[in-house]
């Protein structure tokens, strides 16, 4: 009983008003930092990702846009809570204590 929304949790990563050049040095320098000596490194090429943002998730104004996926998908509004955050608090709740 590992799957399905008891066991989601969405964490955005956006670095908002970083321009691809300046997401992709730092992050190109740390992964060339950790794979320096292995020749078939996935860093060998520009970046190990194909797109900066996932797409229409440029910007944190549109995380809205998970939740209104979420309802347009038939999601209850208590399935919406746990997967949106609800999840994460009950894992952190269970490691940190209440």
């Amino acid at each position: 009983d590992l799957l399905g929304v008891d066991h989601v949790g969405i964490g955005l990563d956006i670095n908002e008003g970083l321009t691809p050049e300046d997401y992709y040095g730092v992050h190109c320098r740390n992964f060339e930092a950790r794979f320096q000596s292995d020749p078939t490194s996935h860093v060998r090429r520009k970046h190990p990702y194909e797109h900066y943002y996932v797409f229409g998730l440029d910007s944190i104004s549109k995380g809205p846009y998970i939740t209104e996926g979420l309802v347009s998908r038939g999601y209850s509004d208590e399935e919406i809570l746990k997967i949106l955050g609800g999840n994460w608090l009950r894992y952190f709740r269970r490691v940190w204590g209440e």
